[in-house]
């Protein structure tokens, strides 16, 4: 009879002949499902390096997406990505309507260096995906056996997975979020009354892509993040004077705040960002005030973790 240790000891990397035998059913979902499996094949936007930066803007508001491959004519492959991350970091410079207006997408693509063009296989592991994303690389562009470009797929795809896949391993993700060490660094914050271009300049500074936006007291009063610019066109972008929390009611599709506290579980954050749709929880204390934060980058660490405690079994 097979008992639990059994199963653990198994090899990992199987035979032609013999069905892989994965440690627990956490590991099977993330190295035995192949990305065909998450994600379809379907037409994807891009660009072209010698489009105006403000087309692709406009290209992304209208297809409410978050970024971009593009396109080279000349070699005729895709070189890099443009994302809403490019996008902040051009708003904090000087002549950004000149950017905007005459710019091709080529000079500004890959500036923040949060996506840049690697690509993985149809046929390839999840787990290939998941580990790329640990890097801090929030979507990576999928391509056929012929290298062709047939979809993009994202952080939150593998954490709606897990949400679809409860029943088998939740059980294994279930320690806190303080035992994890996940959202240690302390929070970068922007008060409610400081202008939208303050915001943007922090965030492009420090290569983050999202701030807490507090009250005067410290306590956490909304988020400003990349995600949130999900429809902007270059008018939006005229108003960095305004101050940011007006900004992100007026602008943000995410009406309410997500939160969580260091002792819910690795679980309870995926299911929250899962059914939420939002790409970080902001740990809160008592008070409401932040004091770290949980990123989709974070959760990707995290499962990774998870799949190399191979011994640990819940009975």
């Amino acid at each position: 009879a097979h008992t639990m240790d059994t199963v653990a000891e198994a090899p990992l990397v199987s035979t032609s002949t013999a069905v892989p035998v994965y440690p627990t059913p956490l590991h099977q979902l993330i190295q035995g499902t192949l990305i065909s499996e998450v994600l379809p094949a379907k037409d994807v936007t891009y660009v072209y390096k010698d489009t105006p930066v403000r087309e692709a803007l406009e290209l992304m508001a209208s297809r409410r997406i978050l970024s971009m491959p593009v396109w080279n004519r000349e070699d005729e492959k895709f070189t890099g990505m443009i994302d809403m991350e490019d996008m902040v970091h051009l708003a904090t410079k000087q002549d950004f309507d000149d950017i905007f207006s005459s710019k091709p997408v080529g000079d500004v693509m890959n500036m923040s260096q949060s996506d840049v063009y690697y690509p993985v296989c149809l046929d390839e592991s999840l787990y290939n995906a998941v580990e790329i994303f640990t890097r801090g690389i929030h979507r990576v562009p999928v391509v056929n056996d012929k290298g062709q470009l047939v979809n993009i797929i994202s952080q939150s795809t593998v954490v709606e997975l897990l949400h679809r896949k409860a029943d088998g391993v939740a059980t294994y993700l279930d320690s806190t979020i303080e035992e994890l060490r996940l959202g240690n660094e302390e929070p970068l914050t922007v008060n409610a009354r400081d202008s939208v271009s303050t915001a943007f300049t922090k965030m492009a500074e420090s290569s983050i892509n999202a701030l807490a936006i507090v009250q005067d007291d410290s306590t956490l009063a909304g988020n400003i993040s990349c995600a949130d610019l999900r429809g902007l066109t270059l008018e939006h972008f005229a108003r960095l004077q305004s101050s940011v929390l007006d900004f992100v009611k007026e602008q943000s599709h995410q009406k309410q705040l997500y939160t969580c506290a260091k002792n819910n579980t690795l679980w309870e954050a995926i299911t929250e960002l899962a059914v939420s749709h939002v790409h970080r929880l902001w740990i809160v204390d008592e008070a409401n005030k932040p004091i770290g934060l949980v990123s989709l980058t974070d959760i990707m660490k995290a499962i990774l973790r998870s799949l190399s405690h191979r011994h640990q079994h819940h009975h």
